[in-house]
């Protein structure tokens, strides 16, 4: 019988993490650039993707890593998540954004009130 132990890095969970999100925001990320090139466009409040997250810290980790992958690109993201500045977070989603990051609660406030549209994402 053959016993292999692994021995994972203590950052392991991270890795993984940051895989998953960029199997899943980079494929957007290279449809808003293909769209973008052949003349299409996002409105005020009609992002081209919209992310929604269980929590506040994962919605800031996803952002983190849009970020990171959308470096040197025009791509604009933006965030909203509850227990922050509402004013502050609805005058970031009215400057338009090509991504948007959120919890459900506070996008379907944004949603609500008309700062966010799903209606082209």
């Amino acid at each position: 019988m053959i016993v292999a132990q692994v021995e994972l890095p203590d950052n392991w969970f991270t890795s993984v993490r940051v895989c998953l999100q960029a199997a899943y925001l980079l494929p957007a990320l290279a449809g808003v650039i293909r769209d973008e090139l052949s003349g299409g466009s996002f409105g005020d409040c009609c992002p081209a993707v919209l992310v929604v997250g269980p929590t506040r810290e994962l919605v800031i980790q996803i952002d983190r890593e849009c970020h990171k992958f959308a470096h040197g690109t025009f791509i604009r993201s933006s965030l909203a998540y509850g227990g922050a500045s509402v004013p502050h977070q609805k005058r970031e989603l009215q400057r338009g954004s090509h991504v948007v990051v959120g919890t459900p609660g506070r996008l379907l406030m944004f949603v609500s009130e008309g700062t966010v549209s799903a209606s082209h994402s």
